[in-house]
């Protein structure tokens, strides 16, 4: 048995006997990143957003969001449905995002570290991924605002209107996104 071992039969030798499978060879593959966690945490405490309280369009878009974003870990819901007020919100059409990646939405515009030039990638593809959704007609933020037109294709937000600008200036530091009516 010794023997074995001095002359590498058993552990530590160098010849390879043999075929060697395509397997060995070939590198595996890096497993696939997992989906980014979502929380839901407003800053005002006592007021915390769930998804139970949402449309389920605006649940699914949510969901696909988290997918196919190899630069986001993370993303915060500030809020959700809104039992005050008119509009997206109290119909459960529609969330605030204010964090990414743990870093605050306002925060990406001037990433001053490498985490937070991270957060405001993932935030890039996250309003790209957005606009691929059929169901998200809206989506307003410090990189952009948009809505889709009556033909449903995506325009710009004009500064130079009273209502869009209104708009615009009420989302430098969180992302809007919204879904539509049934």
């Amino acid at each position: 048995e010794q023997a074995l071992y001095e002359e590498g039969g058993l552990s530590g030798g160098t010849e390879v006997r043999g075929e060697v499978s395509k397997e060995v060879l070939d590198p595996v593959p890096p497993p696939e990143k997992a989906s980014a966690e979502v929380t839901w945490k407003n800053d005002v405490p006592n007021r915390e957003p769930t998804h139970q309280d949402l449309e389920q369009k605006t649940r699914d878009s949510v969901e696909n969001l988290r997918k196919g974003n190899p630069e986001l870990d993370s993303l915060n819901v500030n809020s959700g449905k809104r039992e005050v007020g008119t509009g997206p919100h109290t119909e459960g059409r529609a969330v605030d995002i204010n964090k990414i990646n743990g870093v605050s939405v306002g925060e990406l515009a001037a990433p001053k570290t490498p985490e937070a030039e991270r957060a405001r990638k993932a935030a890039e593809n996250m309003v790209a991924q957005a606009k691929k959704d059929p169901n998200v007609n809206q989506v307003l933020g410090p990189s952009g605002c948009w809505g889709r037109d009556k033909f449903q294709r995506w325009r710009s937000l004009d500064p130079n209107d009273d209502r869009d600008r209104s708009l615009i200036e009420g989302h430098r530091d969180h992302y809007h996104i919204n879904v539509y009516r049934k």
